[in-house]
Order: C-alpha cells, then sequence, then structure tokens
C-alpha cells in the first residue's frame, strides 16, 4: 500500500508519450525508445459516431490490430509510393517574409493530394486496396497560431519537414461516406471497404 496515497507522479516522456510528441515529433524515433502506453489526444478526422483520426494513428505506426481477417486475406494491393527527392525546408525570414514555410507546406500538399486522387482512382478501377506512402509535412497542423511553422511550444525540438499522420493531410473519415452512411452500418467505423463519400 502507498503510504501517501495523494501523492503524485509524473511519468516520463520516453515511457508515456503524449499524441503530439509521438505522432508528430516522433521523439521516440531521435531517444530510440518505444514508449510502453501512447496517448491519443485530439485527432484531426475525428466524429461523433467514430474516432477515425486517432484509429488511424494506431494503424499508422502498427499499433491498431487489423479490423478483420478478410479485409486482409482478400485483398489485392496497389502500393503508392513518392519517389521525388523531398525539398528542404524554406530558411525562417521573420518578418521579411513570415510566410515562406507556410507557402511551401501548401504547395506541397497540394501536390500530394493530387498524387494522392490519381492513385486512388487507379485503384479504384483495378478493384485494389491503396497502401499510403510515407506522408511528410512542412508545418504542423494546429488550431492556433503556428512558430516557425511548429506550435510554440515545440519551437526547438520539432524536425521540418517531418513525418505526419494521415489527418495532417486528408481527413480520414471521408474514406468512409457521409456520417448517416456511416450510422446505417451494422459496426461503428466499420466500411468494409471505403469507398469514398458516397
Amino acid at each position: 500500500p502507498n503510504p501517501n496515497p495523494n501523492q503524485v507522479g509524473i511519468f516520463p516522456t520516453t515511457e508515456i508519450s503524449g499524441g503530439h510528441t509521438f505522432f508528430v515529433q516522433n521523439y521516440h524515433t531521435s531517444t530510440g525508445r518505444w514508449p510502453t502506453a501512447v496517448h491519443a489526444t485530439y485527432q484531426f478526422g475525428d466524429m461523433p459516431d467514430y474516432p477515425f483520426g486517432k484509429r488511424q494513428r494506431f494503424r499508422d505506426w502498427g499499433m491498431w490490430l487489423a479490423d478483420g481477417e478478410e479485409l486482409v486475406t482478400s485483398s489485392r494491393y496497389l502500393v503508392l509510393e513518392d519517389d521525388a527527392p523531398l525539398d528542404a525546408r524554406e530558411p525562417w525570414r521573420g518578418v521579411t517574409d513570415l510566410h515562406a514555410r507556410g507557402r511551401q507546406h501548401v504547395r506541397h500538399l497540394e501536390r500530394l493530394r493530387q498524387r494522392l486522387a490519381h492513385g486512388f482512382a487507379l485503384a479504384r478501377v483495378l478493384n485494389r486496396t491503396v497502401v499510403l506512402p510515407t506522408f511528410w509535412c512542412y508545418c504542423d497542423k494546429f488550431w492556433h497560431r503556428l512558430d516557425k511553422c511548429a506550435i510554440p511550444s515545440a519551437t526547438t525540438s520539432q524536425q521540418l519537414p517531418f513525418v505526419c499522420p494521415l489527418d495532417h493531410v486528408i481527413d480520414p473519415a471521408f474514406f468512409h461516406g457521409t456520417q448517416k452512411t456511416r450510422l446505417a452500418r451494422a459496426r461503428p467505423g466499420g466500411a468494409g471497404r471505403a469507398r469514398g463519400v458516397v
């Protein structure tokens, strides 16, 4: 028994990782230590009927079991790869041009989304399941003002560009239809196969 039940402790980030620390800052890759637990925190793409963003982030890092063996064993795949070299990040120019990094990020995502759209169209014609490429981002995605394209508390620790989660690029809920069609399904979050916004 704990002699002081009111004692408060702090878990080290290397053992119990927050969502931003793990999924965006990728702290475990720089420390070489895989945490015991990861907290999903807020994700873009979560909907009232299902936490699509949280599930996708865990899937991306191999921390989500397959939703059903039939989806894995009966599928044929189309692997999307981006073989274009990654541009170096724009230097920070301060008040001379506060938005240089932001423009680079937007240009990069526009090109990436166009390539993804072509890949999705090809996969649909070929009746294949898409395997997504690694996504890179030049700015964090945040609901408040950024500092040099990172959240203010991570300016010195955030690598730019960084491997970013799917919900920084596209909304994963859109793969699974409208909320009305999703609610009509037998299993929450289950689509059998993602078929876009129909």
